[in-house]
């Protein structure tokens, strides 16, 4: 996981919103960090029984 992954991660919606918003982060950078995220961690957690990563970013191009 890269560095701005890590501090993609640690904002709150809010902040993700006016950050999108204000042209600063993409939703695909948004959604590539926690995915990243989530591949660094379910193996130990096992919060997710499916992750659609392929799907979550066609999504995100779409829109």
């Amino acid at each position: 996981m890269t560095d701005t992954n890590v501090n993609i991660i640690k904002l709150t919606a809010a902040e993700i919103a006016a950050k999108i918003a204000a042209g600063e982060l993409t939703a695909v950078a948004v959604t590539e960090a926690h995915l990243a995220r989530i591949e660094a961690v379910d193996e130990k957690v096992h919060a997710f029984l499916h992750v659609d990563r392929e799907g979550a970013l066609a999504v995100d191009v779409q829109e």
